[in-house]
């Protein structure tokens, strides 16, 4: 009789924990499935939700886009080394646009993984050279970029005729080729840690008044530059804010005597063209729309460029004319790089730069 009570209450006891553990997990996965599954960088590492951010309007991808990185270095007319803004969205990268715009070979290495030193020394690079060396680098790591680079003395800059033997192959878009990017909205990418971390950074945003995690919402002077529910609030890395020690610690002048340098010694092999594509930060993009009269973002990028124009292809006024024109989602609203109609301007911008 006691042996059976004794393991009546177990079992209640045993029903009774589980019960607690499962109805929060339920409450969790139901609150991760209304927030909508995780797409951008900024909604995840700021705890916001795709259902506020997410972007709404259509993405235009490729069906078979290029590899994000290639690996090793092989031939190809033009060679990127470059960031996150060179290999985040591989279905809505430049490069496609690139390639299907000229008819030019277009290959991709991470600079997070091949240094540019490690590139310039390849074997195979020295042996067979691209046209084009596209350097890709986000506004904010440009220095530390540049850093990792040997600073020799410059020497006249040759670069060869050839690279302007790249004639434009193909210059219409293939339809057959693209195909809608929609943001996932399967259970499967439901993310129940996530939606804790969403209750856990409203709290700290909406009771508490802080600004936790390294996203920031900011307000914008308009509507219509996004596609998402909230579209008056712009979303940015912390970091955009934070790259002023690093420009002022190198110098305008430093960073054009780095560049030089690295012109020269990519140049100098007679047949590579050096083209340096700075993507500009998020934040420089949309300063000009913000609603946030205490805050004066720091960038140097335009006088950079306009210091260094047979360089530096101008993305800052290409970008910055659609945004200002009401072009929705050049940036995507929950992420720090560009949605499609952005993507394709940078490589409309970079086919001008190289005619």
């Amino acid at each position: 009789m006691n042996s059976s009570t004794s393991s009546s209450s177990f079992r209640r006891f045993g029903l009774g924990f589980l019960l607690l553990a499962f109805v929060p997990g339920l409450g969790l996965f139901y609150l991760g499935l209304w927030l909508e599954p995780l797409a951008g960088d900024l909604t995840r590492i700021g705890g916001f939700s795709e259902r506020d951010y997410g972007w709404q309007g259509p993405q235009l991808g490729f069906k078979d886009p290029l590899p994000k990185d290639e690996g090793a270095y092989h031939y190809r007319d033009v060679w990127v080394l470059g960031d996150s803004f060179a290999t985040a969205w591989p279905k809505l990268q430049w490069q496609n646009h690139l390639q299907e715009k000229t008819g030019w070979s277009v290959g991709t290495q991470n600079i997070n993984r091949v240094s540019i030193e490690r590139l310039l020394k390849d074997s195979e690079f020295k042996a067979h050279p691209p046209k084009v060396l596209i350097l890709e680098s986000a506004e904010r790591y440009l220095p530390l970029r540049l850093k990792e680079t040997t600073a020799e003395p410059v020497q006249q800059s040759i670069t060869s005729a050839l690279h302007r033997s790249l004639k434009i192959q193909a210059s219409a878009k293939n339809p057959e080729g693209h195909e809608p990017l929609l943001r996932s909205q399967s259970l499967k990418d439901i993310q129940i840690p996530f939606a804790g971390r969403y209750l856990l950074r409203t709290f700290q945003r909406e009771i508490l008044g802080q600004h936790p995690g390294n996203t920031l919402r900011l307000k914008l002077k308009r509507d219509g530059l996004f596609s998402n529910r909230k579209a008056q609030s712009l979303l940015v890395f912390r970091e955009d804010l934070q790259k002023e020690p690093l420009w002022r610690q190198m110098g305008t002048q430093g960073i054009r005597e780095r560049l030089e340098s690295l012109r020269s010694r990519v140049e100098g092999n007679g047949v590579t063209q050096l083209v340096v594509l700075i993507a500009p930060d998020k934040l420089t993009a949309y300063r000009d729309l913000l609603d946030e009269p205490r805050l004066h973002p720091f960038t140097e990028l335009k006088n950079l460029i306009a210091q260094q124009p047979k360089l530096l292809p101008d993305m800052p006024k290409a970008l910055e004319a659609a945004i200002h024109s009401g072009q929705p989602d050049v940036y995507l609203p929950d992420d720090t790089h560009w949605g499609s109609s952005g993507q394709e301007i940078v490589a409309d911008t970079v086919i001008a730069f190289l005619k």
